[in-house]
């Protein structure tokens, strides 16, 4: 039998390390922003203003994605 061909390493190919260095950044703002969102003073404290703030940490981690990756 044949012996199979091996698998093309993902690391080899530029494209495939470009997108994964976008995902990183994004994941990164991404993460920033929560800690943003709890870290502001009062957060908790009230309901609606946790969840404003939530929303706006969510938002701009949504801006950094689209930027990244753009919209299609």
């Amino acid at each position: 039998a044949p012996c199979a061909v091996p698998a093309k390493q993902p690391c080899s190919d530029k494209a495939i390390v470009a997108q994964l260095q976008k995902a990183d950044e994004v994941a990164d703002k991404a993460l920033a922003a929560a800690e943003t969102a709890v870290r502001t003073p009062g957060f908790g404290d009230s309901v609606i203003s946790s969840a404003v703030t939530a929303a706006q940490a969510a938002l701009g981690a949504f801006q950094s994605i689209v930027s990244a990756f753009g919209s299609k």
